[in-house]
């Protein structure tokens, strides 16, 4: 019997409704709506329209913009230096502010009935079930673990690459460029990428543990033989690498009827839509500014002149008093080392101005996190490392949060000389003691 395939257990996608061909320069044509299949396939020239500039995102950039311009249209127009590929749009997040949230749909992979057709199918008939996985909008896939071997590779190819030639590297954007390579999901390579390394740090930092690959390669055989079976069931062939599933389907806007002359060509109107999304797309991307590694811990966060002023007055009283050099600990009988080791202890205060935080609300919210640090007698402002461990802390940047491991490896490994920090590891076992060495 052919697994079930539910209706409520369906979801769809917002994928683009066109396939357009600018074979003709100026020209554009537009096949809406397909009623077979949803082709997703485009060509590497398309959105590279001049003309289209985004407004530039980000506040940190390498040359000016200005100078970037080729007479290649593939070149990217990006402000950053190391910005060698220009991406092409995918689709967009559920807020629509990430246009390389997923790959474009690829029908090579695996063949769906497309959007339309799953939207405008009959509300009622003789079965709650769909006949087959593509009228369903359903796919089966899985990575295996050469596939993650083969990204955590790549990925540490292309930071060393970028180290020796850009003398600056981006976690971000390489993980971008991956994304593309494999048509996958940036969020997903993250995290590929962040679970490769602490299985590198195992072996470094707990030897004696064991990684049961083994079970891993046994779970690879039996779901991808579990997803041939389903497929065999309806007659289909099963997707031959891993695909991102299809997003949900989000509807088409509002619900009320709206009038259109007939002197408005439909179609033309539609293809017009569709080409003004994908520039939009293009631009942010081309404009894009990449997050650049570099040491939290070492970058002071912005403060306002209160702050300032308030450690300037700090430093004046400790000037005028000896009390910071008589501090004795709590216990006659304690140590010199327990007593250093109390008052590293860190205090942490944020200032707030309540007058000018009802002005900012009114605007924008306020870049200033005015966070301020006493440790050992010292005061001074928080970095950014100290601010992200407190409650007040700015909104997480999500592929940030998920590389802050492998992130943090790579910098201790350059600017701390910390070898065993970042990168693959080969364990030898002397008689005396074990030894990790990075390959």
């Amino acid at each position: 019997m052919a697994p079930l395939v539910k209706l409520a257990s369906l979801s769809a996608s917002k994928y683009s409704r066109a396939v357009i061909n600018k074979s003709l320069p100026g020209s554009a044509s537009c096949n809406c709506f397909s009623r077979q299949w949803l082709l997703m396939s485009t060509s590497s020239q398309a959105g590279a329209q001049d003309g289209v500039e985004g407004k530039k995102q980000g506040a940190r950039s390498s040359s000016n913009p200005k100078s970037k311009k080729s007479s290649d249209p593939n070149r990217p127009r990006n402000p950053q230096d190391f910005v060698k590929i220009r991406f092409e749009p995918g689709e967009w997040d559920a807020l629509k502010t990430d246009p390389l949230y997923l790959p474009s749909w690829n029908s090579k992979k695996v063949k769906i009935i497309s959007e339309e057709d799953f939207v405008n199918r009959p509300t009622a008939g003789f079965s709650e079930e769909f006949a087959s996985l593509a009228d369903a909008r359903i796919t089966f896939s899985w990575m295996n673990q050469d596939t993650k071997d083969m990204i955590y590779q790549d990925y540490l190819g292309l930071m060393e690459a970028m180290n020796q030639r850009e003398k600056v590297t981006s976690h971000e954007y390489v993980v971008n460029v991956i994304a593309q390579k494999y048509k996958i999901m940036p969020d997903r390579v993250a995290a590929i990428v962040q679970l490769a390394h602490n299985e590198e740090r195992i072996k470094v930092n707990f030897p004696e543990r064991e990684i049961h690959y083994e079970f891993s390669k046994k779970m690879d055989e039996r779901i991808q033989r579990f997803i041939q079976e389903v497929y065999a069931e309806y007659n289909e062939v099963p997707p031959d690498q891993f695909v991102e599933d299809v997003l949900e389907y989000r509807g088409k806007g509002q619900h009320a009827n709206v009038e259109i002359d007939d002197l408005y060509d439909l179609d033309e109107l539609s293809k017009q839509a569709i080409m003004r999304d994908r520039d939009l797309a293009q631009s942010l991307i081309d404009t894009k500014v990449y997050i650049e590694d570099y040491d939290p811990s070492q970058v002071e966060i912005k403060v306002n002149q209160e702050c300032r002023d308030l450690i300037k007055s700090h430093d004046e009283m400790k000037a005028r008093t000896t009390i910071y050099d008589h501090l004795a600990p709590s216990d006659g009988n304690s140590s010199g080392e327990e007593q250093k080791k109390g008052r590293s202890i860190k205090f942490v205060a944020q200032t707030i101005n309540t007058l000018e935080m009802k002005k900012k609300n009114k605007n924008k919210s306020r870049k200033e996190q005015n966070t301020i640090v006493e440790q050992d007698g010292k005061l001074r402002v928080a970095t950014q490392e100290e601010l992200e461990s407190m409650s007040w802390k700015s909104k997480r940047n999500v592929k940030e949060f998920m590389l802050r491991g492998v992130k943090k490896g790579w910098l201790d490994r350059n600017q701390k000389g910390i070898t065993t920090a970042w990168g693959r590891t080969v364990i030898e076992a002397n008689k005396s003691n074990t030894v990790a060495k990075v390959e």
